[in-house]
């Protein structure tokens, strides 16, 4: 029995030579047994007689969408028959997903629009309840399974369950296929060429990706002649393992969302964003709000989530834009800057232990909180089991971050959730629509509601303390207990604080020099103070023949390359010009440096600017936002 993984492969159209692991470790690649599969096409046909053809069961996890489906296309080319299975293991997804009612009726809607999606291509969805292994054991018996496809997943309740399905396969004769498509990269590649560790620095994350090149191109899409050369499911077996309705889970109707759960309708928001092209280009993540009313980011995240949009297709259409615009905005700030972060947490978190945790994460610090599970509960009943868009490495990514537990470490940075509304939502509309019990309450009032009088409660229709509790703690007490017990604890764990911040590649106050490469296969050249991808401080247009002259100096792979130099017309601009130009070729070479790789790019540091470009650097407000999203 052959137990195959192929990860980040070009399923179809493209040749590669795949190495198979035989069980007793030996290794060999061949084209053939692909060939065989349909994996790879050759270009005579193949007599259907000769091709080694399955019965499968493909078995869906998060990847509820037919778009850029890698193992369910490999599935469909290798099987002679093709059973789409959900396994509804809601003891499962509950203790490990924390799920609750509004995700459930999103799962319960992608789910729907997923058979119906497959219902128009000839098959449909079987969504059988039970525990996953006996639900597996039972029906790899009863239809005679030979292989099992599924998603591969890097939560470790994910790869626990792969790891129980291949010793199943072992045990009773069938073969696993699994395929990295939930994300970006498959994390393992850069776990490898990172020593077999995370990357815990952003910077360090964009260095190897670097090295690791461009995500693969999304996969074909799904036609019916794809599942017309495999025999389907019997209609009998739709009716018997249909969809369950909310009702029939005990879930609550009223949960429902404005988001509809669904590949479909993730796609047809997805065309809507991006058809502002516009919007797309000049998106920042500082100038995003919070607290407005209607989503000021994409709102895609659910459907990412959940699987119902594939992120490699996301990446490719924004590079597609970017490509056309004369000018965008960079990661880490840009709409593909957002993906990369999604890729940065999904990577730590697949090789941290405890990673949502605070005990036994070795990159946390760890925190002696003081136990009051009365004031616990009224604080946590705002979190995982209420988020649509819930996710196990993001979520607790951000939560180290916004707590400088952990890859951000500007602790003395606080929020103050009166300051922050008034600042943000003035009007408090906001608060208005989702605590409708303060609606009535003056503007003045409205984050601050127990400093209204009695009499001013009695007009707004809410009395502080019976209709709508007093605050649990006192802002500015709490904020100055807890800063220095921070400074404590970052000082008591210096060695933890240390592993997510780096060292940078040159100090705040020298002037460095770098050349990034964006995904249009241009460069973009920069010169500042710091590291380009901290500190993004830009020269004035009319030293850009210099620019030209120190980017050669950097480094000798960049003759005659196409670059994009960004500049402020003038330290009082807020606009950006952009201006492109190839390198002349240059009859002697660059002096010899040595240039510092930081974050995929070359640095340039000091006197070394000074000798090559003694001018003024310029700083501007615009670009302050930027400051402070990396470490």
């Amino acid at each position: 029995m052959i137990s195959r993984r192929f990860a980040d492969s070009h399923i179809c159209g493209v040749k590669k030579c795949l190495c198979t692991k035989w069980n007793s470790g030996s290794s060999i690649c061949f084209d053939s047994y692909l060939l065989g599969f349909g994996i790879l096409k050759a270009k005579g046909s193949i007599p259907l007689v000769a091709r080694m053809l399955h019965r499968t069961i493909h078995l869906f996890r998060k990847e509820l969408r037919l778009h850029d489906n890698p193992v369910l296309l490999a599935a469909l080319e290798s099987s002679e028959a093709l059973y789409p299975v959900y396994i509804l293991d809601t003891a499962f997804l509950t203790s490990s997903m924390h799920i609750g009612a509004l995700r459930w009726n999103f799962l319960l809607q992608s789910l729907e629009d997923l058979h119906k999606n497959l219902g128009k291509l000839g098959s449909c969805l079987l969504v059988i309840q039970g525990q996953y292994e006996l639900v597996l054991r039972d029906h790899i018996q009863k239809w005679n399974i030979t292989q099992v496809t599924l998603d591969a997943e890097m939560e470790p309740f994910y790869k626990e369950m792969e790891a129980n399905i291949q010793r199943l396969g072992a045990e009773l004769g069938f073969e696993v296929l699994s395929l990295v498509s939930h994300s970006l990269y498959n994390t393992q590649r850069i776990l490898d060429l990172n020593g077999g560790s995370p990357p815990l620095t952003y910077k360090r994350f964009l260095h190897i990706l670097s090295l690791l090149g461009d995500p693969e191109v999304p996969v074909r899409n799904l036609t019916a002649e794809d599942f017309q050369r495999c025999r389907a499911p019997d209609p009998g077996l739709a009716e018997c393992y249909r969809v369950p309705l909310p009702v029939d889970l005990k879930i609550s109707p009223e949960s429902l969302s404005p988001w509809r759960g669904g590949e479909t309708e993730g796609l047809q928001r997805l065309e809507q964003h991006l058809t502002d092209q516009g919007w797309v280009t000049s998106f920042t993540k500082p100038r995003t709000i919070p607290n407005s009313l209607l989503p000021s980011t994409t709102g895609l995240s659910p459907y990412f989530s959940m699987g119902c949009l594939s992120v490699r297709t996301f990446f490719y259409r924004l590079s597609n834009i970017y490509a056309q615009a004369k000018h965008h905005s960079l990661p880490p700030v840009s709409l593909q800057g957002q993906l990369l972060w999604r890729e940065f947490f999904y990577t730590v978190a697949s090789a941290t232990p405890n990673f949502t945790q605070m005990a036994g994460n070795p990159i946390c610090l760890q925190i002696c909180w003081y136990k009051d599970a009365e004031r616990l509960h009224k604080w946590k009943t705002v979190f995982e089991e209420l988020l649509l868009d819930a996710d196990y490495s993001i979520n607790a990514g951000n939560w180290m971050w916004l707590s400088a537990s952990a890859f951000f470490h500007q602790y003395t940075r606080i929020f103050c959730p009166v300051r922050f509304g008034k600042r943000t939502d003035p009007q408090g509309d906001y608060i208005r629509k989702y605590l409708p019990i303060l609606k009535n309450f003056p503007s003045k009032y409205i984050y601050e509601p127990w400093t209204a009088s009695e009499e001013e409660q009695k007009q707004a229709g809410c009395i502080i303390g019976q209709d709508y509790p007093f605050p649990m703690v006192n802002h500015k007490e709490a904020s100055d207990h807890n800063l220095q017990l921070m400074k404590q604890v970052r000082e008591e764990q210096h060695r933890t604080v240390q592993l997510t911040r780096g060292e940078r590649c040159c100090s705040t106050n020298i002037p460095c020099a770098v050349a990034h490469r964006l995904s249009s296969g241009t460069w973009a050249l920069g010169l500042g103070f710091g590291c380009f991808s901290r500190m993004l401080f830009h020269v004035g247009y009319e030293h850009h023949e210099q620019l030209f002259w120190l980017l050669l100096k950097c480094c000798p792979k960049f003759k005659n390359k196409s670059v994009t130099l960004f500049f402020l017309p003038s330290p009082l601009g807020a606009s950006s010009c952009l201006l492109q130009k190839c390198f002349p070729k240059t009859g002697s070479s660059p002096p010899a440096l040595t240039p510092q790789p930081q974050a995929g790019c070359v640095c340039l540091q000091g006197a070394e600017i000074s000798e090559a470009l003694p001018m003024p650097l310029v700083n501007h407000p615009y670009l302050h936002p930027y400051l402070s999203l990396l470490p």
